[in-house]
């Protein structure tokens, strides 16, 4: 293996080493500062058992109540639900 390949092989690794810390960062950018908020699936399920039968649009407006309450005080552009 000559130098220049040897050189040109380091120039390509660094440049890929470079492209993704930058992808790296910009993700890590783009993630801060939001807020997870974990559901667990036994208290949705007993919050909508307790319900009972509802319309489609009942339901819908229902559900939007209880995340309103749940995000309550919280920046609702930054919240991300989980489903545990």
């Amino acid at each position: 293996m000559e130098i220049s390949d040897f050189a040109e092989r380091h120039s390509r690794h660094a440049a890929y080493q470079s492209a993704d810390q930058q992808f790296i960062d910009s993700v890590n950018s783009m993630l801060s500062g939001l807020e997870s908020l974990e559901v667990h699936m036994d208290k949705l399920q007993a919050v909508m058992t307790s319900w009972g039968p509802c319309t489609p649009e009942d339901f819908k407006q229902k559900l939007a109540q209880w995340v309103d309450s749940q995000i309550s005080g919280k920046d609702k552009s930054k919240v991300r639900i989980v489903i545990k």
